[in-house]
Formats: C-alpha cells, structure tokens, sequence
C-alpha cells in the first residue's frame, strides 16, 4: 500500500531489534509502505551486552527496565549519529495524550471523563518518566531528540477531546483510536493501524536478551550494579 504521506522533509526511519522481532518487521512493512529508505540494526546476545554499560553510563542509574527502554534509543541514535544527523523525532507523548495505555480503561470505566485527569498526570510526570531517560542516551550520540507530540498546541489540543473519543469502550485492547484513525486515513496498511501496542523494549526482543541471558551472569551484573554505586 502506497502512503500518501507528505512530508517535506527528506526523512529516514530507524529500527532496532533481534532479525526476527515484530519491531523490525512491522518497521519494513512501513517503510515500504512510505517509500521511504529504513535502516535497521540487529541486536543479539553480544550487543546487548555491549550496549548495556553504554546506556548504563548515559542514564546512570541500573534499573533493567530503563536499560530495556532505552537501548533502541541509544542504538538508533548511534546510527543517526554515523549519518551525520543532529536531530531525531520520538513519539514520546502519544500514549499519554492519546490514551494509549491499557491501565486507562481501567481509570475510564470507573471514573468516566474525570480519568482525563489521570492522563494529565502522566503528562506532567512524562520528563521523569521518560524523557529524561530518552534525551540522556540520545544526547551520549550527540543527537538531539525532539518530540512533535509534546508541541505545547497539540498538547492542549489533546486534552481537551473528551475520552469517549480515545477510548472506544472499556475493552477497547488496542486504545489510541485517534491515532489510528489518522494513519488509516492515511492509507498506512490496516495490520500496522491495528496492531497491538507493544512497548519497545518487548517488540525489539531486548528485554528478553536481557534477563533471559545477558543479566543471567551474575558476574556481569554485579559489575553493572558496582558502576551504578560508584556513579
């Protein structure tokens, strides 16, 4: 399916994840999709190792699940940095803004449009949470990070959509309706405008890399802990 997607601006898309994940795969699809060119770097065991003292080092705290989260960044800024890039779009923001995470249709069925303020709450709690995690292994690249959903005008444009339209019911699974019917509008294939939300750390399969073998050897993560005391 063609996209027709007007950007602009020349415009290349990264992606980062095991040969086999879903991140990579629905990346190609949309690439494809965009006509636009796509670069993807492959993680196994021995990078995941690699990559973890470096993204340790830019967020300094060890916390497996930021260290999950946060190595597609530092990978994909990497390779943004050899390209010669100062600057590069997140999607940061979009769960927050647009309803994304499964937990609000919990604060929606039992609260209605007061869980508007339950959004709210994770969009003033954002930097903390995320952000300054993203700018940190982004920044260790020499690359800028900026974050088009948090636009101060779409900000308050999304708070105020009452709920009933980001959330289709109270087991509404794949959320963010919006957004979704944005891309199927744009004519982005209906198996990525449906395709369940996967955090970035599970769809590029570095999480399971990581505690399934990497933090297995206590010997190496007793070293991780040890820079994180002496940091």
């Amino acid at each position: 399916a063609r996209i027709t997607l007007d950007l602009g601006v020349e415009t290349s898309l990264y992606s980062v994840g095991r040969g086999t994940s879903p991140d990579v795969k629905f990346a190609q699809k949309a690439a494809r999709g965009m006509h636009l060119p796509l670069k993807i770097q492959t993680v196994e065991e021995e990078d995941v190792r690699k990559y973890c003292e470096l993204v340790l080092k830019a967020i300094e705290e060890f916390n497996v699940m930021k260290l999950g989260v946060g190595m597609p960044s530092y990978i994909a800024s990497e390779m943004g940095h050899r390209d010669g890039l100062k600057v590069m779009l997140s999607g940061q923001g979009a769960d927050e803004l647009f309803a994304g995470y499964n937990r609000y249709l919990k604060f929606y069925e039992e609260r209605g449009e007061k869980a508007a303020e339950d959004l709210k709450s994770d969009v003033l709690n954002l930097y903390h949470v995320n952000l300054q995690r993203d700018d940190a292994v982004t920044m260790a690249n020499s690359v800028e990070l900026r974050v088009p959903y948090l636009d101060r005008d779409v900000v308050n444009l999304a708070m105020k959509i009452p709920m009933k339209y980001k959330i289709k019911s109270f087991d509404d699974s794949l959320r963010k309706c919006i957004l979704r019917e944005v891309a199927a509008d744009l004519g982005v294939p209906d198996e990525i405008v449906k395709r369940p939300k996967k955090a970035a750390q599970y769809g590029s399969g570095i999480h399971k890399i990581l505690v399934k073998k990497v933090l297995k050897d206590e010997t190496y993560r007793n070293k991780l802990e040890r820079y994180r005391r002496v940091a």
